[in-house]
This record gives C-alpha cells, sequence and structure tokens, in this order.
C-alpha cells in the first residue's frame, strides 16, 4: 500500500511539472485588455520615443486591437 501511495505522490508531482513545464516551453498569452493598459501607459510618458515590438517565438493569432507596429514620436 505505501508502494502504490508513493507511486501517486510521484504521478501528481509528475502532472503538474509536465503543466509548468508546457507554459514556460510554449509560453502563455496576454490578456489583450492588459496590452491596452500598457500601450496606454507608455503613450503617457513623453520622454518614450519608441516601443520595439514583441514578437512571439510561437506562431500564434493577434488580437485586432493589439498594436503590432512601435510607436514613435518625433519631438
Amino acid at each position: 500500500m505505501g508502494a502504490f501511495r508513493s507511486g501517486l505522490a510521484l504521478a501528481f508531482v509528475a502532472v503538474m511539472l509536465a503543466r509548468e513545464a508546457k507554459g514556460l516551453l510554449i509560453g502563455e498569452s496576454v490578456d489583450p485588455a492588459l496590452i491596452e493598459q500598457m500601450w496606454r501607459a507608455i503613450e503617457r510618458r513623453p520622454e518614450i520615443m519608441a516601443v520595439n515590438p514583441v514578437k512571439p517565438s510561437t506562431p500564434r493569432p493577434t488580437p485586432s486591437s493589439s498594436r503590432s507596429a512601435p510607436i514613435s514620436r518625433m519631438r
């Protein structure tokens, strides 16, 4: 019975580690509302002249509300 419990505990830990590793390997998407909030915060800062786009390492659809080009302000 002890070996069975140990096996279950090891299986549980393996599943949890696999889920975490998947998120790290594949990547996790950011909430579009958070992206818009970050863009608004950046646009309020006049000292920021441009922001380089961040390209994900894995292809995934981008929401139409997110910006794919850097913002540029000439002063």
